[in-house]
């Protein structure tokens, strides 16, 4: 579940407190159709990649956090390491498609070992495609393992 903040003390103090942990800020405001047709799909998100840690900030309500990070559209999906924004890892716009490419690229999520030399294989093609045909060909691989047990 994402977590709204509430000031820049309380913007710092989360991304200090992830450490190397992922986090994903959705920069938001209540008037802005598009971010209100993606918050369903950042809250999705947020249960499915539960090793990263789902902030937002209203814009509108804590214009010092997007003036200090300098936000100019909306909505931005800002990816953070170790406190600091990753260099070209904004998603601008209500895109689901791109956001969850941006979230398994910089996410560290574990694939079983049988899986994961599959996975790798088709996300050497999935580069090139849709960060969808990795998951189905990932899927494709969980259920062949299962059928060998």
């Amino acid at each position: 579940m994402p977590i709204n903040i509430q000031n820049l003390d309380d913007f710092k103090n989360k991304l200090e407190k992830a450490g190397d942990q992922l986090v994903v800020v959705d920069f938001w405001a209540d008037w802005c159709g598009p971010c209100k047709i993606i918050a369903p799909k950042f809250e999705e998100f947020s249960k499915e990649f539960g090793e990263v840690i789902f902030l937002k900030v209203n814009t509108d309500e804590q214009e010092e956090i997007s003036a200090e990070q300098k936000i100019t559209s909306l909505p931005t999906f800002r990816f953070f390491k170790s406190g600091k924004p990753i260099i070209g890892g904004d998603v601008i716009g209500a895109s689901p498609e791109n956001l969850r490419e941006k979230l398994l690229k910089y996410s560290s999520v574990e694939l079983p070992a049988a899986k994961s030399q599959l996975c790798i294989f088709f996300g050497l093609f999935a580069t090139f495609k849709t960060p969808f045909l990795l998951q189905k060909k990932c899927k494709i691989a969980e259920s062949q393992d299962r059928k060998s047990m």
